[in-house]
């Protein structure tokens, strides 16, 4: 019994090298972080959506304009994303191309801030099928929400992320 002990306790001692656990393969690619623009096809015509009674008509309008101005930008750079308004919804839409806008909660040490971008849905090749942004409740300004959905919007596909990823 002693010897067995022994025999145990000099087993745990001996160091065992550690083996690097394999990755699994899923098959399926995500979006790098050099490329954010491969979020949307480069040819997507987006549905926008705005969930029912969380933004004013100037506000609303403010984010249709900001929009437009990043569909522009991307058009400069030989993208074709286009966003269309849809109209309004009582919550998050899951379809084809689908965008939904509507307002979220975020707290004063959020780590993502006061705009996100999420994805409902992805192709194999990682790609955006349905999204939503959501934006902080606090922010009324339609200077500050046209901002802030650029800077999401920026987040998929900005300036130095447009000319890495244009093929």
């Amino acid at each position: 019994m002693k010897s067995s002990l022994l025999a145990i306790l000099l087993l745990l001692l001996i160091p065992f090298p550690a083996m690097p656990a394999k990755k699994l393969d899923t098959g399926t690619r995500k979006p790098t972080v050099a490329c954010p623009m491969a979020y949307w096809r480069s040819d997507s015509i987006v549905n926008v959506h705005f969930v029912r009674d969380t933004f004013t008509p100037e506000q609303r309008q403010a984010l249709l304009d900001a929009m437009v101005y990043s569909e522009e930008t991307a058009r400069k750079m030989g993208l074709a994303v286009t966003f269309n308004y849809a109209g309004e919804t009582d919550g998050l839409i899951d379809c084809q191309s689908c965008l939904t806008v509507t307002r979220q909660d975020t707290y004063q040490n959020h780590r993502r801030g006061p705009v996100t971008l999420n994805a409902l849905r992805r192709n194999n090749s990682g790609q955006l099928i349905s999204a939503w942004i959501g934006i902080d409740r606090t922010r009324n300004t339609s200077v500050g929400l046209s901002g802030l959905v650029l800077e999401a919007l920026r987040g998929v596909r900005g300036t130095k992320a447009l000319s890495i990823c244009k093929k």
